[in-house]
């Protein structure tokens, strides 16, 4: 590593200024690094003007100038790109600056874009790759790799194969990060360097398309070099092994990528997904200390029945795929968008079993377990930890079947607490007071009302969300009442049920019926000609029901066995 005039420390002018900066951005870095360790002095690298201006122009991240690069922007950022080459035969300070130009677009274009989403599969032995518990501080830019021979989802050139792989080990050696912790750019042995360089040489020869396509499926949101680590971390950078775990997940992905991972959640369900909500509750709400976004799921509050009357299990595994390629990279970018330090896809996940009965924890449970845990093979390493909270006792024998199902790393992950009191100290060790709902001790929102501001259109006051269970001796009713101010528009009350022959349903007001309707699956074609009773759902009300007054809606099933039928009835008040 030398100037173009060959001097180790050059003090030359403007025509050695864009090479000497890509010598000494990696020098100021090492002696960082060596300067930590005590091992040498900054004199030798701070003996010309050149070098201390340079190292104003890292920490101030803007344009410097001085006797030896008057005029020229901070070129830090562009010695991994595509550009670099023109900028290191740049004649003059002009053609430098327009090179700057192109490559900062290039990089707030892909810093704009937003992307995927995952959650992951499950283990108990972390080894010496532990999750991060703080930011992973860099300057972004530095590892902005916009040479298109250099992205997993593009063609090698092979005339440039050598230079993007030198990119590429540059990046995994001298990230500027500052988590200390084993497995990530910056702080990775040279094995451990040899292995992500050999792990990216056999994505490109391997003939499954999966393989590279899973390891860039985060690329809006997450640099090579993490995706990189993040799939070599899962197996202790034994490269053998994580093409085994991949094997594992290149079926499922196949069928997700056929649908293009379900961009649109409500396709996905085959319902509107605030509904699901009502039943599933699952929201993602603000960010930990270390910058992951975080995920709520009010598991105890799960209904079973209810999902069911909504969508299929194949509907839950769907979702999966929408959360993982779409919604999760959302959120990550948002967390980059207030804090742009944060380089890692992880999430902290935070899973409540306050209210959970034994009767929930069936085999359809289990069997919607174990589907979206095989979508999650293919993204390792996303979930950062997680927290179970308000375990009952009987929970204790479902977690040894449910880490059955769990890759062992990530089950170590796992942290569980009968006792209220020490999940919301553990949720205050990991989360900052505001950013915790105040349903957990936090100054946030209740998680009700992040769901209801997740679920309610922006003309709906409130909305109505009650399951009914019905069968041919025994029927079922909800009660609720509309001030003067409100309405239940004709289309905003529905039922949703999976009850093949039906209801009876009827609406009183005041006790005086102005409603009777017979539903029915036969009554849609599509749906009564499938091999299995799939969800549907109806309007039940023929007209705007104006407040203010008591209504009520009574459901009566037209089923002919004792087997409770299950309805649920939905509406929107304006």
């Amino acid at each position: 590593n030398i100037c173009k005039c060959e001097r180790t420390v050059c003090t030359s002018s403007n025509n050695h200024f864009p090479w000497h900066t890509q010598y000494t951005s990696f020098a100021n870095h090492n002696l960082n690094r060596k300067r930590e360790k005590g091992s040498t002095s900054e004199n030798v690298f701070m003996a010309s003007p050149n070098m201390r201006s340079l190292k104003g122009v890292q920490e101030e991240g803007t344009s410097h100038e001085n006797e030896n690069n008057r005029g020229i922007r901070n070129v830090k950022p562009l010695r991994e790109t595509v550009y670099g080459d023109a900028l290191k035969n740049s004649k003059n300070e002009e053609d430098a600056n327009k090179i700057a130009d192109l490559v900062m677009e290039a990089q707030e274009n892909n810093r704009r874009s937003i992307y995927f989403d995952a959650q992951q599969s499950m283990s108990d032995i972390m080894g010496i790759y532990t999750p991060a518990e703080r930011p992973n501080f860099h300057a972004r830019a530095t590892l902005k790799l916009d040479d298109p021979d250099t992205l997993l989802s593009k063609s090698i050139i092979p005339k440039q194969g050598r230079r993007s792989t030198e990119v590429i080990k540059g990046a995994l050696e001298e990230a500027e990060v500052e988590s200390g912790l084993r497995g990530y750019p910056g702080d990775l042995t040279d094995s451990e360097v040899a292995a992500c360089l050999e792990f990216r040489k056999q994505l490109k020869t391997r003939d499954n398309p999966a393989y590279q396509e899973m390891v860039a499926s985060f690329q809006s949101v997450e640099e090579e070099p993490y995706a990189l680590c993040r799939f070599l971390r899962a197996r202790q950078f034994k490269v053998d092994e994580v093409f085994e775990m991949m094997d594992v997940g290149a079926d499922v992905w196949k069928d997700g990528k056929d649908h293009d991972f379900y961009p649109d959640a409500d396709e996905a369900i085959g319902a509107p997904l605030t509904i699901l909500l009502t039943q599933y509750p699952l929201v993602y709400h603000g960010s930990a200390k270390n910058g992951c976004p975080v995920s709520y799921f009010r598991a105890g509050e799960v209904v079973v029945e209810g999902v069911e009357c909504i969508t299929p299990i194949d509907g839950l595994t769907n979702l999966a795929w929408h959360y993982q390629m779409h919604k999760f990279p959302a959120v990550v970018a948002e967390a980059q968008s207030t804090n742009p330090d944060v380089v890692r896809c992880e999430a902290i996940a935070i899973f409540d079993l306050k209210g959970l009965t034994k009767s929930q924890m069936n085999a359809r449970t289990l069997e919607v377990l174990k589907k979206v845990i095989r979508v999650n093979v293919c993204f390792p390493e996303v979930l950062n930890r997680m927290a179970i909270l308000n375990a009952p006792g009987f929970f204790t024998f479902f977690w040894r079947v449910i880490k059955t199902f769990l890759d062992a790393r990530t089950a170590s992950k796992i942290a569980m607490f009968s006792d209220e009191n020490q999940g919301k100290e553990w949720l205050r060790e990991y989360i900052e007071k505001h950013e915790i709902p105040s349903d957990y001790g936090g100054s946030g929102p209740s998680v009700k009302n992040i769901m209801e501001e997740t679920s309610a259109t922006s003309a709906a006051k409130r909305q109505i969300s009650h399951l009914l269970h019905s069968n041919y001796k025994k029927k079922d009713t909800l009660d609720f009442e509309l001030r003067a101010d409100e309405q239940l528009d004709d289309m905003q009350l529905q039922v949703y049920t999976v009850a093949v022959e039906g209801a009876v349903i009827s609406i009183s007001k005041n006790g005086t019926t102005i409603s009777d309707l017979d539903i029915s699956l036969h009554k849609n074609e599509k749906l009564a000609s499938a091999d299995v009773p799939m969800p549907y759902h109806m309007n039940i009300s023929s007209e705007a029901l104006k407040g203010p007054g008591k209504f009520e809606v009574t459901v009566k099933s037209k089923e002919s066995s004792r087997e409770m039928k299950h309805f649920l009835v939905i509406g929107r008040i304006n």
